[in-house]
């Protein structure tokens, strides 16, 4: 009996052994290069250079250069960002374990008159402004109430026509106690309208993990990332990928737009994944529908719709593109509070560290 428990324990080692051995061979990318100021040539010290919506990024070094390692091939939005020049960013393809250089070149920020100004807006106004902003930006799920904006004072919003929209001179720096994550955000673009009830934006996000207090912390941190990955849009790829999202609670039907507006037909139930999906290889699928994709997850509906005529997910469903959606309802609903860095689900431990 001992003879088989040893035997069983052996087996099961070899078995997380080639599971992590696949994973490093698929995560085995690399992006390295210098950052220079664009005006004078000089390499740019502490420039924080990243794939946006991961934790994986680097400082520069005295010499400007920088490394990031263990990338996956697909798309990568690399963003450079230090205070007093303007972002910069940039989309590089790797092929599977490509190292790749890339360099850039960074320019000083000119600041107009209304940036180092005292906003025109009245006090109350700016608040109320704010007020709204946190509200679609940060989400408005139970954890949004634990996440802080620390420098939020460098926002500025404007109205155009009924749509509210907002600007960040700085990158935002995001406190989420909820998940365990400090969050450096560049504001892209920001746009708010109450007719439509339409939310739009565009980040550039950084994840670090916070230090917990104590273990009961991060035992909370890991069970509320679990919880913010089930029903998200990363969860929901994930289990059409593997076809098991009806197992996983979901139900998808093909809809011609979201229920706010005036419905033509009436949304026909996908039963199997192949509906949506096609294989292309065996590292690549393809998401293809027409018009949106309504999700009944427990009690929430919400709506999917592609930005491009067809969507590249890797096998872990993931998009190959930078921002292949537009989400409406539920998901709409589900801000910066409940977002968790790209390839959480596998590469994240139970320790809460990235692999």
């Amino acid at each position: 009996m001992k003879n088989f428990s040893s035997y069983i324990s052996i087996y099961i080692a070899i078995i997380l052994l080639n599971v992590n051995y696949t994973t490093a061979q698929e995560f085995s990318g690399s992006i390295s290069g210098v950052i220079t100021d664009a005006e004078n040539g000089e390499p740019l010290k502490d420039v924080n250079v990243y794939v946006a919506g991961t934790m994986w990024g680097s400082t520069t070094d005295n010499k400007g250069k920088y490394e990031i390692t263990r990338l996956p091939k697909g798309s990568h939005e690399m963003v450079a960002s230090l205070i007093g020049y303007e972002v910069k960013s940039k989309v590089v393809y790797l092929k599977e374990n490509e190292a790749k250089k890339i360099d850039l070149e960074l320019k000083v920020k000119v600041y107009e008159i209304a940036d180092v100004e005292v906003s025109a807006e009245s006090p109350d106004e700016w608040r109320e402004n704010l007020a709204i902003f946190k509200k679609y930006f940060i989400g408005q799920s139970v954890f949004a109430s634990q996440s802080e904006i620390k420098n939020e004072e460098y926002l500025d919003f404007k109205q155009e026509g009924i749509t509210l929209t907002a600007s960040s001179r700085v990158p935002l720096e995001i406190i989420n106690n909820a998940l365990g994550f400090k969050i450096e955000c560049v504001l892209v673009k920001f746009s708010w309208n109450p007719i439509e009830e339409r939310v739009k934006y565009t980040i550039q996000p950084r994840f670090e993990n916070l230090a917990a207090s104590n273990p009961e912390e991060k035992q909370k941190w890991l069970r509320n990332r679990e919880e913010a990955y089930i029903g998200s849009i990363d969860h929901l790829l994930a289990s059409i990928i593997k076809k098991d999202f009806a197992f996983e609670g979901y139900k998808i039907y093909l809809d011609d737009m979201p229920v706010s507006r005036n419905r033509i037909v009436r949304p026909e139930p996908v039963l199997e994944a192949d509906e949506i999906l096609r294989k292309l290889n065996s590292e690549e699928y393809i998401l293809d529908f027409k018009d949106f994709l309504r999700i009944e997850f427990n009690d929430h509906i919400g709506w999917i719709r592609l930005l491009y005529p067809k969507v590249y997910l890797d096998r872990f469903g993931y998009s190959l593109e930078v921002t292949p959606f537009e989400t409406y309802g539920y998901f709409a609903t589900r801000g910066v509070a409940d977002m968790l860095p790209k390839y959480y689900s596998v590469l994240f431990d139970e320790s809460g560290s990235n692999n």
